[in-house]
């Protein structure tokens, strides 16, 4: 389903509608839902007084382990979040990662998190220590971490939950990268073990806010994409091809080719593609 992921793109009346797969390892998706997280929250976020940055960890666990730990920490974050709130008030959002050691070939599930003041930050790590001795998982508080957040750090909290390509070794190429197969293939097996345990997880989740207007399915929020456009070019479907420019199928026109104009550069971002100023 990723692989063809706004494959094909289709203009009638003005307007360029195009399918998504919505799938959390689709690079285009993420794209998507990083910048309406971003477009829809940061506006909120950076007028939080006083933001800390906080990372609460636990113990790495295996791949059999890791849907279970997963539940856990959304249920233990939960417990901590009703705390904070009745005792302070609270406002900020939380991540969940995760990335896979693939020289031990075991996962580390850990929460990103920023709240406003640093009283609970610290109050909230305190509480997140408790959770882990009463469950009898393995943590300390050296593992975990908070510092005051800047923009920058706002803005990583929104990106991907996991690493969607494999390390790249400074002074290697792309190429090397994935010429290693034995490699490749560890870390792939290791991706696969990661969305299986966070299927139905909310991994994004923001709280002290106004409640946003969400559609009742992500899926279905990311599968038609419409938009008003003044470009004047012909109705019809247009196929995108191995380098990401799109074609138009019948007359042949690639947009790639035409004058670089906002209006291009909007309607070729519109359709997931990138344009590259030479």
């Amino acid at each position: 389903m990723s692989t063809f992921c706004n494959k094909e793109l289709s203009k009638s009346e003005g307007k360029i509608t195009g399918k998504y797969c919505g799938q959390r390892w689709c690079v285009t998706c993420n794209r998507i839902r990083t910048g309406e997280l971003i477009n829809t929250y940061l506006p909120e976020v950076k007028d939080i007084e006083d933001p800390r940055f906080i990372t609460l960890t636990l113990k790495n666990c295996t791949g059999e382990q890791l849907r279970d730990r997963v539940k856990w920490m959304i249920k233990a974050w939960s417990r901590i979040q009703k705390k904070i709130t009745r005792k302070n008030g609270i406002k900020g959002y939380r991540k969940l990662e995760v990335t896979h050691n693939q020289r031990f070939n075991d996962f580390h599930p850990h929460f990103h998190a920023i709240v406003s003041g640093q009283d609970n930050a610290r109050e909230i790590i305190k509480i997140w220590l408790q959770e882990c001795n009463k469950a009898g998982i393995e943590s300390d508080p050296l593992w975990q971490d908070e510092r005051k957040a800047d923009l920058k750090s706002m803005k990583e909290l929104f990106k991907y939950t996991t690493k969607i390509l494999p390390k790249k070794p400074k002074g290697k190429t792309w190429e090397e990268v994935f010429s290693d197969l034995k490699r490749v293939k560890s870390f792939l097996q290791g991706q696969d073990v990661i969305y299986r345990a966070l299927v139905r997880v909310r991994c994004f989740q923001p709280f002290g806010f106004k409640p946003v207007k969400e559609e009742s399915k992500e899926e279905e929020k990311l599968q038609v994409a419409a938009q008003e456009t003044a470009l004047n070019i012909p109705d019809g479907v247009y196929i995108r091809d191995g380098r990401g420019n799109w074609e138009h199928i019948e007359f042949n026109i690639k947009i790639h080719n035409r004058p670089l104009t906002e209006q291009v550069i909007k309607l070729v971002s519109l359709m997931g593609g990138n344009y590259i100023r030479i």
